[in-house]
């Protein structure tokens, strides 16, 4: 049971063959949990970033997984990841419900959920963007953009 959890929290592959490994294996096993098919696609471009940034998508996209698992009602999730100049972009897409992006922005709910609002901080302070698109009845489209030095740059700030 805890060597489940530790592999569920960070996947060794992330550390043995990268990201792109990682995020595949999550796609598969979201299906094999939940019945949710998957499409994953890695434009094969060089990103080499820190284990840190490594580590922050995986759990970001193991967090919107999660939401598509448990709120969407999806047959489908794409999952692609990709290098556009010096970032790193990660398009997780579902065709479920869909629900209408508060203008505001995300914020922790009152029932204590805060997968959103925290993925949305961590890529602000990592100098990186996270975008989410929906439409009722349409399903949603998060995209995430970081800067590939992203992680070491914040740690050599926290530093000094």
């Amino acid at each position: 049971s805890t060597r489940s959890l530790t592999f569920d929290l960070t996947s060794p592959l992330l550390y043995e063959v990268g990201l792109e490994a990682a995020l595949d294996s999550l796609a598969n096993q979201t299906q094999e949990q939940h019945g949710i098919q998957h499409h994953f696609q890695d434009d094969d471009q060089p990103k080499p970033m820190a284990d840190e940034l490594k580590v922050i998508l995986y759990h970001t996209v193991r967090e919107l997984l999660a939401n598509v698992a448990k709120h969407a009602q999806a047959g489908s999730v794409s999952i692609s990841i990709g290098r556009d100049g010096g970032s790193v972009r990660v398009q997780v897409e579902d065709d479920g419900l869909g629900f209408e992006v508060p203008k505001t922005g995300f914020h922790v709910s009152e029932s204590g959920g805060f997968g959103l609002y925290h993925a949305a901080e961590r890529m602000k302070h990592l100098g990186g963007r996270f975008q989410v698109e929906s439409t009722a009845g349409q399903g949603t489209a998060v995209t995430i953009v970081a800067p590939l030095a992203a992680a070491s740059t914040v740690n050599d700030r926290t530093a000094r």
